[in-house]
């Protein structure tokens, strides 16, 4: 009997840990878009506010392949690590995150460039729920010239979460017609502008982690495209936790 009580104990002790808080979109959202020889881009989402300890998540994307983004910042303190690079022609494109931001209202970013760029994109959303200080459970990007209209056919390549029940972040940018979600996710947005730009934004929520890319179905005339995935976990996601159990005269 008291076999059972460590077996028990045992098998309590090493279970994962719990779902704390569901990964999610929070519905903060914004994106940019601006023309004209420049070395930064300034914009201020006026009407938006971040919610502190949240995280924001984003692309920027821009005309000029042989310069790169030095920084990406905010007027409330958040400095955004950059997750992926690719380029394809003159085209060239970033994702990046902030976890644990600091909040507040009419937030400024500041993305500075190593040189003057012509065409500048900025697309982004925060993200409720994510892990506080490690949340990139996986990540990929992908750079196409014309990938075509067939279905799927604008692909980020495909990553596999280190843990299960992500949230998976598509974006999509460049092209010249709108871009519709890749199978099983959902469209958060999409707008273009004069300059032939087009950002398109999807997720989905996993549950058991596996191999996954973001894509998109050009609906229409194609261009180059570059596209970024990132998975972002829960709090705690993977680990192990200590619960109790109350025994009750097992073994007498």
């Amino acid at each position: 009997m008291w076999r059972l009580v460590v077996a028990l104990v045992a098998a309590v002790w090493f279970l994962p840990s719990p779902t704390w808080a569901a990964v999610a979109l929070s519905g903060v959202a914004d994106w940019d878009i601006q023309v004209g020889s420049s070395s930064t881009m300034v914009y201020t989402s006026t009407g938006t506010t971040f919610t502190g300890g949240r995280l924001v998540e984003g692309v920027v994307r821009w005309r000029g392949e042989t310069q790169s983004v030095s920084s990406i910042v905010d007027n409330k303190g958040n400095t955004y690590t950059i997750v992926d690079d690719v380029q394809v022609n003159s085209d060239r494109a970033v994702s990046f995150y902030k976890a644990n931001i600091s909040g507040g209202s009419d937030p400024q970013f500041t993305i500075t460039f190593s040189g003057a760029v012509t065409l500048r994109t900025l697309g982004f959303r925060e993200v409720s729920g994510a892990d506080t200080s490690s949340p990139l459970a996986a990540h990929a990007a992908n750079a196409q010239a014309t990938p075509g209209s067939g279905t799927n056919a604008i692909t980020s390549t495909a990553a596999t979460p280190s843990t299960s029940n992500c949230l998976i972040s598509g974006w999509s940018v460049g092209g010249t017609i709108d871009h519709a979600a890749g199978t099983g996710f959902t469209r958060d947005a999409a707008i273009g502008s004069p300059a032939g730009e087009t950002v398109a934004a999807e997720h989905l929520v996993q549950g058991a982690a596996a191999s996954i890319a973001a894509t998109f179905t050009e609906e229409g005339t194609t261009g180059d495209v570059l596209t970024f995935m990132m998975a972002f976990k829960e709090p705690g996601a993977g680990g192990a936790t200590t619960r109790n159990l109350m025994l009750m005269g097992v073994g007498k």
